[in-house]
């Protein structure tokens, strides 16, 4: 499957996410996070992590084919895989959380 007709999942991570110094670390958190998602390699799934620098933009967000989608139609697409948008999205918060302790050596 090409990455245009994968699901973008774009993760908006909180510098906060990282401590009181997040701030000084987000940016090199986000490059280590994405390489470590693009290695799990779901065969359906475009990974992006970025920088959360304005609270009104939803933690995970989702695209497909050039276009954002919202969580209903993610969760449309998730179905073809027999996965469900809840669990994917639990998924997504362990990951992350794994990779935060990954990222401080924990």
């Amino acid at each position: 499957m090409q990455n245009h007709q994968k699901l973008r999942v774009i993760c908006n991570v909180e510098a906060g996410c990282l401590g009181p110094d997040g701030g000084n670390h987000i940016e090199k958190f986000c490059t280590f996070a994405q390489k470590q998602l693009m290695a799990l390699d779901l065969g359906f799934v475009h990974w992006e992590v970025v920088p959360r620098t304005d609270k009104r933009v939803p933690e995970v967000q989702y695209g497909v084919m050039g276009k954002m989608i919202n969580s209903d139609q993610a969760g449309k697409f998730l179905a073809l895989f027999n996965e469900e948008i809840g669990h994917f999205e639990g998924f997504i918060a362990d990951q992350l959380s794994t990779l935060i302790d990954q990222y401080w050596g924990r």
